[in-house]
C-alpha cells in the first residue's frame, strides 16, 4: 500500500510541476528568492542544497485569468511555464526534502510487540500514505519557500505524536526557520494536550461544550486579540505585522469573517495564490468529510480509547482552523494547515479501507490535473 502511495505521489508531484502555474504560490516573489539569496540553518537542505539550485529562475510574469468567484481559469502557457531543467530540478528538491514521509510510507516501524501499539503505528503508516497524495498536500509540498521545508517537518509531528520530548525538538527546529507557521502548529499540539487531558478526566461532552466556547470566543473577539499577545516577546514582532497589514490594507474586508473558512477549505484541497481553483473538488471532498464524519458520529459509542483519541485530533485540527480564521484574516489560507491532513485521515480510516480512501484521491488528482491541462488550452 505504501509503495503505491509513494509510485503514485512520484508520478502527480511531476505531473503538478509541469502543470501548476510558475510562481502562481503564496508571496512567491518573497520567499523564493529567500530561498536562493537567504540565510539558512547550517542542518537545512536549503543550505546542504545550496549549489544544487542557485540557477533557479524566480522571476515569475506569470498571466492567469481567474478571480475568487470564477468557476474557471486561463493560465498563459508562455509565461506560467517552467524550463525542463527547473522542472526536474525543483522536482527533485521536493523529493529530497519530503523523502521521510516516503520513507515512513513504504517501511513499516512496527518494531513494538504490543499488539495495540502495532495497529496505531499501520493507522500512521496509513494516514502518511495517503496524506502525501492529497491535492493540497502535493502543492504546498512543491512550492518554492521555507514551507517546503516546514510542512514536512510539521507532518513529521503526526508521526511521532506520543514522543512529546521529540515533538518539542521539531517545533524548536520549526520555530528557528519559520515563526508564522510555528505559531499554527504549537497551537495546535498545546491544544491537543490539553484537549487529551479533559478527555480522560471527564468526557466528549465536555470537549465539545469547551471547543464551542473556544470557537464562539475566536469568532467574536476576532483581530483585537493582537492587542492582548502583543505582550509576549514570542509573538510580539508577528502580531504587529499583522497589524500592520491590516491598518495598511483591506484584508478585513476582502476576507470577511464568514467567508473565510471558505476560502481555507478551497485552499486545503486545492487552490492557488491567483484562485486557479477546481469547484468540483471541493463539491467531492466536502460530501466525502460529512459521509466519512457522520459514519463516525453514528460509531461513536463503540469507539475504543485509541480509536476516540483520533477523533479528539481531527476534532482538534478542526477548531484550530477554525480559530485562527476567525481571529487573524492572514491565516485564512491553508499553508498554515495541511499538516493536519493525516489526522483528519487518520480517523476516516476508523469507518474507511485504505483502498476506498485512495481511490478516492487518486480520482480527484486525475480530475485536477485535467483541469488545469484545460486551462492551458
Amino acid at each position: 500500500m505504501g509503495s503505491l502511495s509513494v509510485l503514485l505521489f512520484l508520478v502527480f508531484s511531476l505531473l503538478g510541476r509541469f502543470l501548476f502555474p510558475f510562481g502562481d504560490e503564496p508571496d512567491f516573489s518573497i520567499r523564493a528568492p529567500r530561498v536562493l539569496e537567504g540565510e539558512h540553518p547550517w542542518w537545512s537542505p536549503f543550505n546542504i542544497l545550496s549549489n544544487f539550485f542557485t540557477s533557479l529562475n524566480v522571476d515569475s510574469n506569470c498571466v492567469i485569468d481567474s478571480s475568487p468567484f470564477s468557476l474557471v481559469a486561463h493560465i498563459d502557457v508562455a509565461t506560467c511555464s517552467e524550463s525542463l531543467e527547473q522542472i526536474f530540478t525543483r522536482w527533485l528538491l521536493m523529493l529530497i526534502i519530503a523523502s521521510p514521509l516516503l520513507f515512513i510510507a513504504v517501511f513499516r516501524f512496527n518494531i513494538v510487540k504490543n499488539k495495540e501499539k502495532k495497529i496505531e503505528n499501520d493507522y500512521k503508516q496509513r494516514a502518511i500514505a495517503l496524506s502525501i497524495l492529497f491535492p493540497g498536500a502535493i502543492y504546498y509540498l512543491g512550492v518554492l519557500a521555507e514551507e517546503q521545508f516546514t510542512l514536512m517537518l510539521s507532518l513529521l509531528i503526526f508521526v511521532f505524536w506520543q514522543k512529546k520530548i521529540l515533538i518539542l525538538g521539531i517545533m524548536a527546529c520549526i520555530m528557528s526557520i519559520d515563526l508564522g507557521n510555528s505559531i499554527v502548529i504549537l497551537f495546535f499540539v498545546l491544544s491537543a494536550w490539553v484537549y487529551e487531558y479533559i478527555l480522560k478526566q471527564y468526557s466528549f461532552k465536555i470537549v465539545f461544550i469547551l471547543m464551542s466556547i473556544q470557537l464562539l470566543f475566536c469568532y467574536f473577539i476576532g483581530f483585537r486579540i493582537l492587542e492582548y499577545v502583543a505582550v509576549f516577546d514570542l509573538v510580539a514582532n508577528k502580531s504587529e505585522s499583522i497589524s500592520s497589514s491590516l491598518s495598511t490594507g483591506k484584508l478585513v474586508e476582502k476576507y470577511p469573517v464568514i467567508l473565510r473558512p471558505v476560502i481555507t477549505y478551497m485552499t486545503f484541497v486545492f487552490s492557488t495564490a491567483s484562485q486557479v481553483k477546481v469547484p468540483i473538488l471541493y463539491v467531492i471532498y466536502g460530501l466525502g468529510a460529512v459521509f466519512l464524519s457522520y459514519r463516525i458520529y453514528k460509531r461513536r459509542n463503540s469507539l475504543k480509547n485509541t480509536s476516540a483519541s483520533y477523533v479528539l485530533w481531527s476534532l482538534v485540527s478542526l477548531v484550530t482552523i477554525l480559530s485562527f480564521v476567525f481571529l487573524f484574516p492572514t491565516y485564512s489560507n491553508a499553508k498554515y494547515y495541511v499538516f493536519m491532513i493525516p489526522f483528519f485521515i487518520q480517523s476516516f480510516l476508523l469507518v474507511s479501507y485504505f483502498k476506498n480512501i485512495i481511490c478516492l484521491i487518486f480520482t480527484t488528482n486525475i480530475i485536477l490535473y485535467v483541469h488545469l491541462l484545460a486551462y492551458r488550452v
